[in-house]
């Protein structure tokens, strides 16, 4: 089976064609195009087939545990405050609340975000609040400051999550994926407060 070298050798050579002979009639140029186009589609192909085995792989490495949401946040307040030099005050988390997680890609998630709020909001002091709504349970970061536009979120969504010398190779989006849930921004009544919720 042909594999990614072949198809780029032949996107190649239809490429060098075409630009040594600028003048080649329609038809030859139509052939030359759908070789370009029919090859691209088979590099695309290998390698979303590559990207989603290494998620695979990734996330059989990080199972999703029982803990306190309380002794999670002691830990984002701890590292925070130790690595990015932020200060965390736990707002709201009740004793009895567990979340279901994988602590070490969640906690250096919430540190990229932490790390990436503090950058575009120049905030250096963030609340927290952990809360239970029905089935669902709700992670809030806010800061006194305008909200987050939907656009940098999806940038970010689509980052790699790293913190000065540590990362893991999955984004924020496959993290939050790993663990069912979903990333808001939203905007307080009060136009001087934001958060975004991390919904579990």
């Amino acid at each position: 089976r042909r594999g990614i070298r072949g198809s780029l050798a032949s996107v190649r050579a239809a490429i060098e064609a075409i630009r040594e002979f600028p003048d080649m009639d329609r038809f030859q140029l139509d052939i030359f195009t759908k070789i370009i186009h029919k090859e691209s589609i088979t590099i695309s192909n290998i390698i979303e087939k590559v990207a989603s085995n290494s998620t695979y792989r990734a996330r059989t490495r990080w199972p999703l545990v029982q803990m306190k949401a309380k002794d999670m946040l002691d830990v984002i307040k701890r590292k925070t405050k130790e690595r990015l030099d932020i200060k965390v005050n736990i707002e709201k988390c009740s004793e009895d609340i567990r979340i279901q997680v994988d602590s070490y890609s969640i906690v250096l998630a919430t540190l990229f975000l932490f790390n990436k709020l503090k950058k575009e909001t120049k905030a250096k002091e963030f609340d927290c609040a952990f809360e239970k709504k029905g089935q669902f349970i709700n992670l809030d970061l806010l800061w006194h400051g305008s909200p987050i536009k939907i656009e940098i979120l999806k940038k970010w969504d689509e980052q790699f999550i790293s913190i000065k010398d540590e990362s893991i190779p999955l984004t924020l989006k496959e993290v939050i994926k790993h663990h069912e849930g979903e990333i808001w921004s939203y905007a307080f009544k009060d136009p001087k407060k934001s958060y975004l919720r991390l919904l579990f």
